[in-house]
């Protein structure tokens, strides 16, 4: 007769030889969170189309993507932010403010058009850097900081407009960012180069999880999820070779997503900054292993404050502090 009973004996069987949940469960509790959004985005396309039958076609679709460039590029941004567990309010009154100093000085101070992009850009760096110097520095919460931000900002807005209240680009080289379209040859090659940048960067992750002892998927799995991809991304090729092309400005999103995930995935500064991001909850103030004079390890709290952890607290990181006020 066995010593243990049969619920036990289950409790100690290997995690590979249980039962894994199916497609449905998964989906249900919160798993395949990629196939969700894909199920999501069939059902408002449908129902759209529904509603209109040109939504599907090749001229809206295309300017659908035109449209979501701009809030792209933002939205990658705000993406790691939120991945250090903070805000950022002031994002839409920093773009705005950013293309309000662009088009001033092509405008009404004769800029030539790459300056006056790389000013605006440069407003929107210094933006960030006193943001950010504010909550890192001076442990000013983010939620306050960027407040603050989102209305000082919009009236720098204001400021910078002036009287005018309105400013008409007609430079050809600033408006062409998003009035440039490639030839149907370019927009195969950048399909192309797509699905075989994502299906390396995919089957990297997958060795370099299996060398750790953490591949949980077989190469089957990930074949299908790359096979998926290319048909979604020549799809997409196809439908804006039938209107007008690949725009410019898709690609520029394309590039600036491909090299954020470069930086975050691939750079000693992208594993520093996101590694402790992600160890203690928020961004640090300062080394959250960096011992503190008192002893104990000492890390930034949710409300940007500190806390010192003690003895074998210390290594259970974010745990409370038992029996301490």
């Amino acid at each position: 007769m066995s010593a243990h009973p049969p619920a036990a004996a289950a409790a100690d069987a290997p995690a590979l030889e249980r039962p894994q949940p199916g497609l449905v469960r998964r989906f249900t509790q919160g798993d395949l969170a990629s196939l969700r959004v894909v199920v999501g985005l069939a059902v408002i396309w449908i129902v759209f189309e529904i509603q209109n039958d040109r939504f599907l076609s090749a001229v809206n679709l295309t300017n659908l993507m035109l449209q979501i460039t701009a809030t792209g590029l933002i939205s990658v941004g705000v993406v790691y932010v939120l991945l250090l567990g903070e805000i950022d309010l002031s994002v839409g009154a920093v773009s705005g403010l950013a293309a309000a100093v662009m088009a001033v000085l092509n405008v009404k101070h004769g800029w030539s058009p790459y300056p006056a992009i790389l000013g605006g850009a440069l407003t929107g760096t210094v933006i960030g850097l006193v943001q950010g110097a504010l909550f890192t520095r001076f442990g000013i919460p983010s939620f306050v900081v960027t407040l603050a931000g989102l209305l000082a900002w919009q009236g720098a807005l204001l400021y910078v407009l002036g009287e005018t209240g309105t400013i008409n680009l007609t430079d050809p080289k600033i408006t062409g960012l998003a009035n440039t379209f490639y030839p149907p040859a370019i927009g195969w090659v950048v399909g192309l180069a797509v699905i075989g940048a994502y299906a390396a960067a995919t089957l990297g992750g997958w060795r370099r999880r299996r060398v750790a002892g953490l591949a949980d998927q077989q190469i089957g799995g990930l074949s299908v999820r790359v096979a998926v991809v290319a048909v979604a991304v020549l799809a997409v090729v196809a439908i804006l070779n039938s209107d007008r092309g690949v725009p410019l400005a898709v690609l520029i999103l394309i590039a600036f997503v491909a090299g954020m995930q470069y930086i975050a995935a691939r750079t000693r500064f992208g594993r520093h900054v996101f590694g402790r991001g992600q160890r203690g909850g928020g961004a640090p103030s300062r080394d959250p292993d960096q011992p503190h004079p008192g002893g104990g390890v000492r890390h930034r709290r949710l409300d940007g404050g500190d806390r010192r952890d003690h003895g074998g607290v210390a290594a259970a990181r974010g745990q409370p502090e038992l029996g301490r006020k």
